[in-house]
């Protein structure tokens, strides 16, 4: 019921959306598993109360407050839902205890029988520490042998078979099955079990000749039967757990401390059969109070809680016997942890689950050892701000760790929390991957465009410049010597002798020399671009020698024919070659 109850909540949180967050949260699974626990109790025994008890002392070392209604109400909704099935579905007449008592309130149980039920409580405990110590002793059993494991890993569904069909084999009614009472069914053997009716009495009750028949045979009495029932129930339940399909180990403990306290009972109804005198006053003794209080003790005593006391409260409707119980419990519980693990911590020790160990006694000198004394000083950790070359350092240089403490920085050494190792190397790769190196390039060159458009203006100005230079140039072949006076530039003016050929073939061409004219020579200027000119003087001469330029250019020569028969060349048209500056001059 708690398996089942565990994998619905399960499949709960990781389907329904809302619940997601439970599943991707480890403390929030453990409360909701705690929860299901609860659910899964109380929907069996229709016990609500001790249900909740019962999940907080098996499922959780620490308890949050915070989730005790939540359980609370999970459990009454579940047990609520299930007797209302039951009255609605099985014709119950109302919603009442799942195993409804009829003990003597007024007088239950004689003082003196506490000593009895101390007994039974000390019995139930070494009990339920050898139960645990015979369960291990069989998964190790079965885990030593390796060829026949070999063989079943292959074939999965020999070993439940075979168990399965041996199992059924020895409790068949008309083999094994007739000492165990088989053909009852567990609600119907607890109901015997709990029976205010005394076996032992001979009487012509038709309830008790129905309750005899079921646990006698015709060779065997009730309390050899009972012996039976009690040893076979043991080792078959415990082989059973060891199959893969999880068949519970409540219930089989459960029936198996009540037969234990139904067989203390009838011995004790045998040698007393009037009851046992006290103060003049002489008290039948019911048998089925002792099957109470052995159910509860035996079961405390392998699960190591004290909320099986609740459980059989709710379960049988009577607290008349609230006293033997809690003392029963109370002493197998004392006995069984000082003995041995529960059969939960005995399980996950068994898996190699992880597993706190028992906290050891006062006395011990392990309490004399600090942490300190062996703890890693030189942590490896990642702090808040590491680069992704710090990460990949890390991951490099110690593959070997699984699990990194996360620090707000390596000087305060502030512990944030803890990253796994897979985590680490996932977010990598999706922060680090093809995809996001081409984002982040195509992000840096937006950058970088932007960068250039808020410096366009600065260059527009400079072209500006000089394209004011190259039309001034131009436009003084046809103006007059008074509208060619310009700004002076910074820039590198050199005219260029090129023909309309040459703008057809870009290969380069000797270059036709100009006429003479009544100067000497053309003289080309040519100005360094790292020079400038800074003074009035300086200005003014390079304004004569540019207007002297310009003039030769539209004088004619002395004698225009004799050159053009002696030199018959196709005009020559005129560029201007502009050279910017340099940028590390504008700097």
């Amino acid at each position: 019921f708690v398996h089942v109850a565990s994998i619905v909540a399960t499949l709960l949180s990781k389907l329904i959306r809302s619940f997601q967050g439970i599943y991707d949260n480890e403390s929030r699974t453990g409360e909701m598993l705690a929860a299901a626990c609860a659910v899964g109790v109380a929907a069996t025994f229709y016990a609500p109360i001790g249900g909740v008890l019962f999940s907080v002392e098996v499922t959780t070392v620490f308890f949050a407050v915070r989730n005790y209604w939540r359980g609370f109400f999970a459990a009454c909704c579940s047990a609520t839902v299930w007797r209302l099935y039951g009255v609605w579905f099985k014709k119950e007449a109302a919603i009442t205890a799942l195993f409804k008592t009829n003990f003597r309130s007024d007088f239950p149980f004689d003082p003196q029988e506490l000593f009895i039920f101390a007994f039974i409580g000390v019995i139930c405990g070494f009990g339920g520490a050898g139960y645990v110590k015979f369960h291990r002793k069989i998964v190790q059993f079965i885990r030593s042998q390796k060829k026949m494991n070999s063989f079943l890993q292959k074939n999965r569904f020999i070993y439940p078979g075979v168990i399965t069909f041996l199992l059924t084999t020895i409790s068949f009614p008309p083999f094994f099955g007739q000492y165990l009472a088989s053909t009852l069914s567990t609600h119907d053997t607890l109901e015997d079990l709990f029976s205010n009716i005394t076996w032992g009495l001979e009487s012509n009750d038709s309830t008790r000749l129905k309750m005899v028949k079921h646990w006698s045979t015709d060779h065997t009495s009730i309390y050899m039967n009972l012996i039976i029932y009690i040893l076979m129930t043991v080792w078959m339940s415990l082989l059973a757990s060891t199959i893969p399909v999880p068949s519970g180990m409540f219930i089989p403990v459960f029936k198996i401390g009540a037969a234990f306290g139904r067989l203390t009972g009838e011995i004790m109804a045998l040698a007393f059969p009037y009851g046992i005198p006290f103060e003049g006053f002489t008290t039948p003794i019911v048998p089925g109070g002792y099957a109470v209080v052995g159910a509860a003790a035996f079961t405390g005593a392998v699960t190591h809680t004290i909320s099986t006391s609740v459980i059989v409260f709710e379960l049988t409707g009577q607290m008349t016997h609230m006293i033997p119980v809690l003392v029963a419990v109370l002493i197998s519980n004392a006995i069984c942890q000082t003995l041995d693990l529960s059969i939960y911590d005995s399980i996950i020790q068994i898996k190699r689950l992880p597993f706190l160990p028992p906290i050891l006694s006062t006395s011990s000198l392990a309490h004399n050892v600090f942490v300190e004394d062996f703890m890693v000083r030189d942590v490896i950790f990642i702090w808040r701000n590491c680069t992704y070359r710090d990460i990949k350092k890390v991951l490099e240089s110690h593959r070997s760790l699984q699990q990194f403490p996360l620090v707000d920085n390596g000087i305060n050494m502030i512990l944030l929390g803890s990253i796994q190792r897979e985590e680490l190397l996932r977010l990598a790769q999706q922060r680090l991957s093809r995809e996001r190196r081409l984002q982040e390039v195509r992000r840096r060159y937006s950058i970088q465009d932007a960068i250039s458009s808020t410096s366009i203006p600065d260059r527009l100005t400079s072209t500006t410049a000089t394209t004011s230079a190259t039309t001034t140039a131009s436009t003084s072949l046809n103006s007059s010597p008074k509208e060619t006076t310009r700004k002076m530039s910074r820039f590198e003016v050199i005219p260029v002798q090129q023909s309309s050929e040459s703008l057809k073939n870009p290969s380069p061409k000797p270059v036709t020399k100009m006429p003479k004219s009544i100067l000497k020579q053309t003289v080309l200027f040519t100005y360094s671009p790292n020079n400038t000119i800074g003074g009035i003087q300086d200005s003014r001469l390079r304004n004569a020698f540019e207007n002297i330029f310009l003039k030769s250019l539209k004088l004619q020569d002395a004698n225009p024919e004799k050159a053009a028969k002696q030199n018959p060349t196709p005009p020559v048209t005129l560029h201007r070659r502009v050279q910017l500056v340099r940028l590390f001059d504008l700097i």
